[in-house]
C-alpha cells in the first residue's frame, strides 16, 4: 500500500526480494513506469547495479564478500569449488524436497526452506558436515527461514568497517538499517564507531532503536529528509 502511494506520487519505487515470482507480482500490482525490482542485498553486487541503473553506488553484497567503495570490487571468497563441495549434498537433498530452494550466489549461497519446515534439522545436520570437511573457509548463518552460507570472516559488519575506513565515509557517522538477524553484525559495527542501529520489525536485537515495519521506517525516512533540508536551508 505504502509503495503505490508513492508511486502514484510518481516517486521511484525499487522493490528487492529473494523469490522472483513474488517481486514481479509487487511490480505488477503496483504499477507504474516508476518500479523496479530486483535481487536483495545479500545478492551479487551486479545484481544491485541492475536493480539501482542508471545509478552506481557505493555498496555491498553477499553479506560482505563483494564490496564497493570507489569504483573497485573488493572480493572476500575462498575457492569455487569449496562452496560447490558443500552444496552438492545440499542439492541432493532437495530433489527430494520440492520445496527447498537453493540460491546460488557465486561466493555464498542461501538455502531456504520455507514451506518445509521439518526439513530444518536434516539440512542443518548436512551443512554441519559438510562445513566440517570444507576447513573452516565458510560458516553457517540461520537466516529467517533459511541458512545462509557464506566465507567466513565476510559479514556486514566488516562492510560497515571496510566502508568507514576511507573517504567519504571516515569520520562520519553510521547509520545500519535492517529486519534479519544477519543485520546484526552491521547494527553491532555501526553502533562501535558510535553510530546508530534501527531494527525494523519485531525480535530481540543488539539495535537500540527500532520501528514497527516499513511504514514506520518511511515516515523516519520522510522526517528526517525534512529535517536535513530545514538544517540546510537555516
Amino acid at each position: 500500500a505504502t509503495a503505490k502511494r508513492r508511486a502514484a506520487d510518481g516517486a521511484y519505487v525499487f522493490i528487492s526480494g529473494r523469490r522472483a515470482a513474488e517481486r514481479d507480482a509487487a511490480v505488477a500490482a503496483i504499477g507504474g513506469a516508476n518500479v523496479t525490482a530486483g535481487p536483495g542485498d545479500g545478492s551479487k553486487t551486479a545484481d544491485l547495479d541492475r536493480l539501482f541503473s542508471p545509478l552506481r553506488f557505493p555498496l555491498a553484497g553477499q553479506h560482505g564478500a563483494e564490496m564497493r567503495r570507489d569504483g573497485t570490487v573488493n572480493m572476500l571468497a575462498p575457492k569455487p569449488e569449496s562452496l560447490a563441495a558443500i552444496l552438492a549434498p545440499i542439492y541432493a537433498f532437495a530433489e527430494r524436497q520440492p520445496a527447498i530452494r537453493i540460491e546460488h550466489k557465486g561466493m555464498s549461497a542461501a538455502i531456504h526452506y520455507r514451506g518445509a519446515e521439518d526439513s530444518r534439522e536434516p539440512l542443518r545436520a548436512i551443512l554441519d558436515q559438510s562445513l566440517a570437511r570444507d576447513g573452516r573457509e565458510y560458516e553457517l548463518l540461520q537466516s529467517h527461514l533459511a541458512f545462509d552460507v557464506r566465507p567466513r570472516g565476510a559479514h556486514k559488519g566488516f562492510a560497515v568497517e571496510w566502508f568507514m575506513g576511507a573517504t567519504p565515509f571516515a569520520g562520519r557517522v553510521p547509520i545500519f538499517i535492517g529486519d534479519d538477524r544477519t543485520d546484526e553484525d552491521g547494527f553491532a559495527a555501526a553502533l562501535a564507531r558510535g553510530g546508530h542501529a534501527i531494527k525494523v520489525g519485531g525480535g530481540e536485537s543488539v539495535a537500540p532503536w527500532h520501528l514497527s515495519g516499513p511504514d514506520a521506517l518511511w515516515r523516519w525516512l520522510e522526517r528526517s529528509k525534512a529535517a536535513l533540508e530545514g538544517a540546510a536551508g537555516s
